[in-house]
């Protein structure tokens, strides 16, 4: 799980760090060795915080990858986000490293590393890169004499074509009492690149920078040697605010971010100081948005993280460490990575994006299909690192706009609530108060002015009258109990076919049918109605439902999805 380490580690060392773990798993390791050499790559691992980027490979006579190349071209080739996942990933990946039956390629394993950030560079797309780490873990045994040479000659020129920015730290992996001078002696020349002990030529402006071999028996005491490897890496933490991705707090198991902030005695950092926000809190007006119909709002941060999307749950109902994920992954149509550019490098704007979308019907001609205008209107919050996307979709041609008519409100008008204000007639269903005589009403939290204060109050008899009494109001002369504006009107708008469903219903009844369909209507604004009325779970929000966002994927068509088990409205098949 996530801890207050990955905060510390991004306030304290905020610039990112680039770290490629080449981990020997060939023949002249040891049992214990192996295991010594496992400990020591997920160790660093766990050092990395979120803004970091980090390969992982072990190397035998080829390097093994955690994914065969040939069903992924990113890992093999690449440094990827240190996120919490790709940490487990890699950690579960060195478990399952197994002994090689072969010699090591020390040459082949740095030429591989090299080229890994080479890539990296050339995909960063003008992200300055000062500095990265190779961090090679090894007993050290060479197949000749001359092999050597050939390592400092691989590391010579591929850290020259780098200008020397990569620099090399080796843990020497040894058993108490074998005998191990030239293994380390190697180990400590390929730390200091020291190409003038092997005649190799080097040709660069700047400096190599040495840095350091430590030999180890076993994995006690490792953070220390893990933080003495990245001094060369860390620069001055800023005194501007960090902001965590989204993890789930160990202690009261809810969705949190973090801000965070060093602290400093003169030019010393003592310590940081961070308050903890639940997420719920902080993105509640991103989550309930809903004042254009085909519209959304998604946040994302400055490295194109996605904060919240509308294909994630409410935090209030994410039980699980959230998957770190690139925005394109949501927004993934032609077209869409030149706005996700735009969009973190500039404070805000405006983009258009031309969608082509299919009919649900594969049979049909061309001219069924529908395009659309997709709009993505940002702004960077100021001082954060959270960047506020609003996306319009209009679809190519003449938009029917809605005429407002005044419907009159309904006087049966049933809240779902009845275990608190129960009707004439009352059964249980599911070991829930349910009502055959009616429809009941669902409010969903996005049906309130402040979904977040609707969600953490108890709701009582008295409240659940408030709400009855200013949706049945004609006269306008009833508080608003914090209902937003349009849902009195679709409360009402969907009271009409209340009556159809009880014609329904007893007509099934006459025919002595005793099966009884459960029916429902919901709007963009939350109101859901269902029939037979039953109590819904607080939370629930029937648009984030598949029924309900598919039949607004394709209007004008009878849409069907799965049976679903929804512990809110049913198993049911639509």
């Amino acid at each position: 799980s996530i801890d207050f380490s990955d905060v510390y580690l991004a306030t304290v060392q905020p610039q990112p760090q680039y770290v490629v773990i080449v981990m020997d798993d060939g023949n002249s390791l040891s049992s214990n060795q192996l295991k010594t050499a496992k400990g020591i790559a997920k160790q660093f691992l766990n050092s990395l915080s979120g803004r970091d980027r980090v390969a992982v490979f072990g190397l035998a006579s080829r390097p093994s990858f955690p994914r065969d190349p040939r069903d992924d071209s990113c890992l093999p080739n690449s440094l990827v986000p240190a996120t919490f996942e790709a940490s487990l990933f890699f950690s579960s990946f060195v478990d399952n490293l197994r002994q090689e039956d072969a010699s090591t390629n020390h040459s082949l394993g740095f030429q591989t590393a090299f080229e890994m950030i080479e890539n990296m560079i050339r995909r960063s797309k003008g992200v300055s890169i000062e500095n990265a780490m190779i961090l090679y873990i090894s007993r050290g045994l060479l197949s000749s004499l001359t092999e050597g040479r050939d390592i400092m000659e691989t590391i010579s020129i591929h850290n020259g074509r780098l200008d020397h920015r990569v620099i090399i730290n080796t843990y020497a992996v040894i058993d108490d009492g074998k005998h191990i001078m030239f293994e380390k002696s190697i180990l400590q020349d390929i730390a200091e690149q020291n190409f003038l002990k092997y005649e190799v030529n080097y040709k660069s402006p700047k400096p190599v920078i040495a840095r350091m071999m430590v030999t180890i028996n076993s994995t006690k005491d490792l953070s220390v040697s893990v933080g003495r490897f990245y001094l060369p890496l860390n620069k001055s933490a800023p005194e501007s605010p960090i902001f965590s991705l989204p993890y789930m707090d160990i202690a009261d198991q809810t969705l949190t971010m973090s801000i965070s902030q060093p602290c400093f005695h003169g030019k010393e950092l003592i310590g940081i100081m961070g308050v903890d926000l639940h997420m719920e809190d902080v993105v509640q007006d991103v989550t309930y948005y809903n004042q254009e119909i085909n519209s959304y709002i998604f946040l994302i941060n400055t490295d194109g993280y996605t904060i919240m999307h509308p294909s994630f749950n409410r935090p209030m109902k994410t039980r699980i460490q959230p998957m770190h994920t690139d925005i394109w992954h949501f927004e993934n149509k032609d077209g869409f990575a030149r706005i996700r550019s735009d969009m973190l490098n500039l404070p805000e704007g405006e983009r258009e994006l031309h969608i082509k979308r299919g009919n649900t019907n594969a049979t049909e001609d061309n001219s069924s299909k529908s395009d659309f205008y997709a709009k993505y209107i940002w702004k960077r919050i100021e001082n954060t690192t959270f960047i506020v996307v609003l996306k319009l979709l209009t679809e190519v041609g003449t938009t029917q706009a809605l005429e407002h008519l005044h419907v009159s409100n309904d006087p049966h008008l049933v809240y779902h609530r009845l275990d608190l204000v129960q009707p004439n007639d009352m059964c249980l269903h599911r070991h829930m108060p349910a009502t055959s005589d009616t429809s009941t009403v669902f409010l969903s939290p996005k049906s309130f002015l402040d979904p977040f204060e609707h969600l953490s109050n108890l709701e009582t008899k008295r409240m659940v009258q408030n709400y009855v009494a200013y949706l049945k109001d004609d006269t306008r002369l009833i508080t608003n109990p914090g209902l937003k504006s349009e849902v009195k009107s679709d409360v009402a708008a969907t009271g009409r076919i209340n009556t159809e469903w009880l014609r329904r219903y007893h007509h099934r009844l006459n025919h002595q049918e005793e099966s009884i369909v459960r029916r429902y209507v919901a709007t963009p604004s939350g109101v859901f109605r269902s029939f037979p009325g039953t109590v819904i779970d607080k939370t629930s929000d029937p648009t984030k439902t598949d029924w309900f966002q598919r039949a607004g994927e394709f209007p004008g068509h009878v849409t069907l999805t799965p049976p679903a088990s929804n512990h809110s409205f049913g198993t049911m098949l639509l």
